[in-house]
């Protein structure tokens, strides 16, 4: 009598009779180093369901993502073979409705799968933290975030393959001689003005005279001189791992001295 085979996530070896052996169920007197068919096709099982999850997920070219200055939609690019459980996804452009924005918070872009068609939604849930999924939902696709301010509008945005673009105000005139914390939220928000997850951002530096950056616990700096340009620009390493704490810091060199800070984007 027939009956159905479960896979299991496992890459076992195929073993298969030689020509001319029987491929029935196990019987008395037959050797152990023969097999059946049922342990043939179940190895084969096996590997189908270890190739499967570890394609879930992944995605062959992530689709552009932008919000222009005062739209109401997310504008989304072409996006080609994004595997969910059985399924091979592709979605050609189009838009997304923001709708009604709560006021200065993070919102997620996700892709999931609506009956065989791609799809997007926007998410108030973080990613979790390998930034593939939705937090404890494997059917959502993690593909950028974005912040809104405090009327609940958009800043500007774009995400091209992970690299964001999003400008906030971090610093307004620090004058500190000595080295203190510079917090990556924006001055006028609770907000931090990246992602948890962000391991590079992009910076505007404007510099009246000279002042220093550099990160957290680390001596290496970078100086900025009004000398060379009062407006200048600088990108650097961050690990936060999911965390709010600080990982920049800086100081101006002498009295008199100013900065000022634009995050422009970050990488996750």
């Amino acid at each position: 009598m027939s009956h159905s085979l479960t896979g299991v996530d496992s890459f076992d070896a195929i073993t298969v009779p030689d020509d001319g052996e029987a491929a029935v169920a196990t019987a008395p007197g037959v050797p152990a180093s023969r097999v059946t068919l049922e342990e043939v096709i179940q190895n084969l099982a096996n590997r189908d369901e270890w190739l499967r999850r570890s394609m879930h997920g992944t995605l062959k070219s992530p689709p552009t993502l932008r919000i222009r200055e005062g739209a109401t939609v997310l504008d989304f690019g072409a996006c080609t073979e994004l595997v969910l459980g059985e399924d091979r996804l592709s979605g050609a452009a189009g838009t997304l409705a923001l709708g009604t924005l709560p006021a200065d918070v993070w919102r997620y872009i996700y892709a999931y799968n609506d009956g065989g068609a791609l799809e997007y939604e926007i998410s108030a849930t973080a990613p979790e933290a390998g930034l593939v999924f939705k937090s404890a939902d494997t059917t959502r696709r993690y593909l950028g975030a974005f912040r809104t301010t405090l009327l609940g509008l958009v800043v500007p945005f774009s995400n091209v393959r992970g690299s964001a673009r999003q400008q906030h105000r971090v610093l307004v005139g620090g004058t500190s001689t000595s080295y203190v914390e510079m917090i990556l939220r924006d001055y006028l928000s609770s907000v931090d003005a990246v992602p948890p997850y962000a391991t590079r951002v992009h910076l505007r530096v404007q510099v009246a005279g000279s002042a220093r950056i550099r990160r957290v616990g680390y001596a290496a700096e970078v100086q900025f001189d009004a000398a060379d340009s009062s407006v200048q620009f600088a990108t650097f390493d961050i690990d936060r791992n999911g965390s709010s704490r600080p990982v920049l810091e800086y100081q101006v060199v002498g009295g008199g001295d100013s900065l000022t800070v634009d995050v422009l984007g970050w990488e996750e």
